[in-house]
């Protein structure tokens, strides 16, 4: 980190107050900080930015809480990317993390919320559960899509370190006869009585009121990238809001584990949710500057309103840094493939209820356009 050009060094002074980072500076020398991109603050009298790496660029020149905000940047970067550990976090017998694995478990202990954005096939599944053994956690809640739950079931007992019991919330269907005919027919929830409880997005809102009868050490979210629209049932359900008339809290646990190979899907504002849950007093603090610092938001005029188009992006190589530094951990796939087994394979159950006419109908489709050919 050189030192800023034409600016003697007890010329300027950068420190950080409430997350901004502010730089004192002789009025002479106000031209440069302008030329690089800082912000005059024409209320408090001072320049200022939230771009950590203008203020990077003026390492040598922070001080206090800018300085010590930046090492803390700069080493969960380095975490965020680790391909390695000097740590071996517990596995069962016969079994280890790859390096990488491990690396990615330190950098969830340092901190309350965590998004796994490795790629497919990086074992997202197994660092948490080795999170879970790391801080021999008692009461865990993991939120997959359905069709995962048994995979995720099977994974927990092969991957504990801990003597867990595991159970799936289900629906069981129910039936009263009367001289041999169905008079009426219902489901049920069946909740496990387990140390570990599986359950699949859908069925939460049905179940909130057993989930926060327990006082989880670990809450799982898998495929979190389900939940990118703040503004669903599915997503205030899990991570509060207001539906039906009715105010929801967060799912309370000690430590929250948000999965998805894809955080991203289409466009910078799918992450707007982690962001808001994971960092709200960073990125997720605002949305209008977060979506038109990486959204390249602009205002249109539709249906005699105006409104606001958020399908950009801009500056994503920032907001990656941010998002590093925060929360979240994402590493190369080809970097590491070198440690992976060749190939592996899973079997993953797809439930049957229920889809039986929609094959029949699929089929039925099929064969009506084969018949045109």
């Amino acid at each position: 980190m050189g030192i800023p050009r034409q600016i003697a060094r007890n010329a300027v002074k950068i420190d950080r107050v409430d997350g901004v980072f502010v730089a004192k500076i002789k009025f002479s020398e106000r031209e440069q900080l302008k030329s690089e991109g800082w912000k005059w603050n024409r209320r408090d009298k001072r320049w200022t930015t939230t771009d950590v790496a203008k203020a990077r660029d003026r390492y040598d020149f922070t001080v206090g809480a800018a300085r010590e905000f930046l090492d803390n940047a700069d080493i969960a970067i380095s975490a965020s990317l680790a391909e390695t550990s000097e740590t071996v976090h517990p596995a069962p017998e016969g079994k280890a993390f790859a390096p990488f694995q491990n690396a990615g478990i330190d950098y969830a202990l340092a901190r309350k919320d965590t998004l796994f954005a490795d790629p497919p096939g990086l074992g997202k599944t197994v660092q948490s559960i080795g999170v879970s053994n790391v801080v021999k956690a008692k009461r865990v809640l993991i939120i997959p899509p359905a069709s995962l739950k048994k995979m995720w079931e099977r994974e927990w007992k092969n991957w504990s370190t801990q003597d867990m019991t595991v159970g799936i919330v289900e629906t069981k269907s129910k039936r009263k006869t009367k001289d041999k005919k169905v008079i009426k027919s219902w489901t049920e929830i069946s909740w496990p009585d387990t140390d570990v409880v599986i359950i699949n997005y859908e069925m939460v809102a049905k179940c909130r009121d057993k989930i926060d009868a327990i006082d989880w050490d670990i809450l799982i979210c898998d495929e979190s990238h389900y939940m990118k629209n703040i503004q669903t049932k599915r997503t205030k359900f899990i991570l509060g809001g207001r539906v039906s008339g009715n105010n929801y809290s967060p799912i309370w646990a000690e430590r929250r584990l948000f999965l998805s190979g894809t955080p991203i899907t289409k466009k910078p504002l799918d992450i707007w949710t982690m962001c808001k849950v994971c960092d709200p007093t960073g990125l997720g603090h605002n949305w209008r500057k977060f979506v038109d610092r990486y959204c390249n938001a602009f205002e249109t005029f539709f249906n005699n309103s105006t409104q606001v188009d958020t399908s950009g992006h801009s500056n994503l190589e920032e907001l990656q840094t941010k998002l590093r530094t925060a929360f979240m951990v994402r590493r190369d796939k080809k970097s590491v493939l070198k440690e992976l087994p060749s190939k592996s394979r899973k079997i993953i159950e797809l439930p049957s209820e229920g889809l039986r006419k929609l094959i029949d109908g699929e089929f039925a489709e099929i064969s009506q356009y084969l018949a045109q050919y």
